[in-house]
């Protein structure tokens, strides 16, 4: 996770490695797969920029990233597609 400050977050959205771009509170959290390309192109670009901080993501971050896939199908068994939605609940 990659937070700073600019007046234009909306440009964040066009450098490599961005999945997302959040703005709260006056600060601009974006979320990365290649935090470190991200900030090499950030530090390149000419969008103004300032207080800077790189973060690991956290667990629930990873979590998240893990179980809302839209490329992952998750299977009911033997190759089969799996019915749930994904909203029931399982006790």
């Amino acid at each position: 996770m990659i937070r700073l400050r600019t007046d234009d977050p909306d440009r964040l959205k066009g450098l490599p490695g961005v999945s997302t771009v959040e703005e709260h509170a006056g600060w601009a959290v974006v979320r990365s797969i290649d935090a470190d390309a991200t900030v090499r192109a950030l530090a390149a670009s000419a969008i103004t920029w300032r207080d800077v901080a790189v973060s690991p993501p956290s667990l629930d971050d990873s979590f998240l990233a893990l179980t809302t896939s839209p490329d992952v199908t998750p299977t009911a068994g033997f190759g089969q597609p799996s019915t749930r939605t994904g909203t029931e609940v399982v006790r």
